[in-house]
């Protein structure tokens, strides 16, 4: 008996199954009406992973920071980067969660001198044993090994951009940067990490407020990010005093607020004062 030859299906029949399946997809990546994602995104749960900064003024303002958000943080050289962040990693450790620190620009053998700057008692973040510049596989890695090994990392905190590639060897540091800043999103969303970010400000004049642009050699730093904060110190002599400013928070919409602090040991704490102006939000900025 010879066998019946099958039959190709011609271009309009395929076309046809195929617009059949497409009509009755209903996995992970469905398309569905606004009413529908609006009622599935208001029935989730609020995230279980809300980490406070410690400093009133910012949590009312943000409600805090959220995994898998980037957040850069921004300001002159010697403007209290590093500082904010020590204040970051104190609060949220005191809440219970992991960090992990790559103290780049001042670790020392075994992160010794990094770990001096927050006095006699330090704070309990991992880190490890020896850096590795211009590596993101080996970063991912090393908050992939910390998951593993203590059970979660809630915050990864990188000290600084410029440490992460080649800016010697680099024949467009725009364009780099911006390749570098959606891998950092891909890996805070991989690992489900709220990550933080120190990156140099242009040179500004003393009583320069830091605003949007300000951020140095690439424009994709401000546009990939979640979070933009900047920090300066005042430039009154004998002076504690820095302020901290809420560039953008692209999840309320909140921007341009600022906050004054001091410094108290190692860390920064906000400072009462008269009632501040309300943050501004998109929808303000707007109509006005």
């Amino acid at each position: 008996m010879v066998a019946m030859k099958e039959i190709e299906p011609t271009e309009t029949e395929k076309l046809i199954k195929r617009e059949y399946e497409l009509s009755q997809y209903q996995g992970e990546f469905e398309v569905l009406p606004a009413s529908e994602l609006r009622k599935i995104a208001r029935g989730r749960p609020r995230p279980s992973v809300l980490l406070k900064s410690g400093i009133p003024a910012i949590d009312a303002t943000i409600e805090g920071f959220e995994p898998p958000e980037l957040t850069i943080i921004t300001g002159p050289t010697k403007g209290g980067k590093t500082l904010f962040c020590q204040t970051l990693t104190e609060s949220f450790i005191r809440q219970g969660f992991n960090l992990l620190w790559f103290p780049y620009e001042n670790c020392g053998e075994y992160g010794e001198r990094f770990m001096r700057a927050f006095g006699a008692e330090v704070p309990e973040f991992f880190m490890p044993k020896k850096l590795k510049r211009n590596a993101l596989e080996w970063l991912n890695e090393r908050i992939w090994e910390t998951q593993v090994k203590y059970n979660h990392v809630h915050a990864v905190f990188i000290d600084h951009l410029h440490f992460l590639f080649d800016m010697a060897r680099s024949k467009s540091p725009s364009l780099e940067i911006g390749a570098i800043m959606r891998q950092l999103i891909g890996i805070a969303q991989e690992r489900n990490v709220a990550m933080f970010l120190i990156c140099h400000m242009v040179k500004v004049a003393p009583d320069h407020e830091p605003q949007a642009g300000d951020t140095r050699d690439s424009g994709m730093i401000e546009c990939e990010c979640d979070n933009l904060l900047a920090v300066w110190r005042s430039k009154k002599q004998g002076s504690t005093q820095s302020k901290i400013k809420v560039i953008l928070n692209r999840r309320l919409g909140v921007f341009d607020y600022v906050v004054t602090v001091a410094k108290q040991g190692p860390y920064l704490r906000e400072i009462e004062q008269r009632q501040q102006e309300a943050p501004q939000s998109w929808e303000n900025k707007c109509y006005q």
